[in-house]
């Protein structure tokens, strides 16, 4: 990395760090943070706690380029090659990230929006209670056992 690689890699671990300490932002592994360094996406690995990227490896270098490929060809079964070596899993959310066009994307769980989430026609609740200004979707959970 360069240096303002590596200063942005420090920004983004701080930040994590941060949100991560905050229970009602995350919970445990939950959310996601990544950034794009040039042909590089940097993606919190699986399993790993924001709370603890100033205190461990947490991130996961995968090839960008690669990755866009397949999405402009329509391929979203893709899996992401890993840039170098690494103990580390890519977030299974890695395309979602892949596919944002911003330098730095956060991804969160918070518990106030899951508490509408797991309701019972929420979609109807969130109509009440978001302004018709704010374009948004809920997309339906899947595993990657369901088809």
């Amino acid at each position: 990395m360069n240096g303002t690689s590596d200063a942005l890699k420090a920004s983004v671990i701080k930040y994590c760090s941060a949100i991560g300490a905050d229970p009602l932002l995350v919970q445990g592994a939950g959310g996601n943070v990544s950034w794009k360094d040039g042909d590089t996406l940097w993606v919190k690995a699986s399993g790993a706690w924001l709370a603890e990227a100033d205190k461990k490896d947490i991130f996961v270098p995968v090839d960008l380029k690669h990755l866009r490929v397949a999405i402009e060809s329509g391929d979203f079964s893709v899996i992401p090659k890993l840039c170098g070596e690494s103990t580390l899993r890519p977030s299974i959310e890695t395309l979602l990230h892949a596919l944002m066009p911003h330098r730095i994307v956060v991804h969160l769980h918070t518990i106030e929006i899951l508490a509408h989430l797991v309701r019972d026609n929420c979609q109807t609740a969130l109509l009440s209670l978001l302004d018709s200004s704010i374009h948004w979707t809920v997309v339906d959970y899947k595993s990657l056992g369901q088809s």
